[in-house]
């Protein structure tokens, strides 16, 4: 039990998506203090690892940076977004950081140790100059491809534009897949 606290499940989505945004073929998630686990809700966790498993094949082979994209979300601000274009996939991957609260020097005095997110809508995302033709837009989520309640995409021969998506201050992370055909 190496750590002084357990970071709560959106700080651990975060940490996984930051993993798979980076290109990680692999994960191991090893920042976890078992007394406190009754203390959170790892179901958001669960949930995101059986998506992640079920892209696993697309992330294995997919090139991070794959697709240009513009968004009007403020990147590094409120948002980190990464496109992985594999040979039969595009995944759009966007993660709340729209968050305070985390500083470093309260966290080692014991004071506060934990981000304080906040809910984020995304307005768009548009994928430009397409190399390929996308379609069947679907988000993954507990590992299955679902048509999203909120966001939307609109697909032509150049660009697709994925509008009205919110990211919930618990499940800090969206998966949006698309076909390439």
């Amino acid at each position: 039990e190496a750590w002084s606290y357990q970071a709560h499940e959106n700080e651990i989505i975060a940490q996984i998506g930051e993993a798979i945004m980076a290109g990680a073929k692999g994960l191991t998630l090893f920042q976890s203090s078992h007394k406190a686990f009754k203390e959170n809700d790892f179901s958001a966790i669960k949930k995101q690892l059986k998506s992640i498993a079920a892209l696993r094949e697309s992330l294995r082979t997919g090139d991070v940076g794959g697709l240009k994209f513009d968004t009007t979300a403020k990147l590094g601000k409120e948002v980190m977004i990464e496109v992985i274009r594999s040979p039969s996939k595009v995944i759009v991957i966007a993660i709340n950081t729209k968050a305070s609260g985390y500083s470093n020097t309260l966290c080692h005095v014991d004071v506060s140790k934990h981000w304080n997110f906040d809910d984020l809508v995304i307005d768009s995302i548009t994928l430009k100059d397409l190399p390929v033709k996308l379609s069947s837009f679907a988000e993954v989520v507990d590992g299955k491809a679902i048509q999203p309640s909120d966001a939307k995409a609109k697909i032509s021969s150049s660009e697709v534009k994925l509008s009205g998506i919110k990211i919930s201050s618990k499940n800090i992370l969206r998966l949006f897949t698309f076909d390439v055909e």
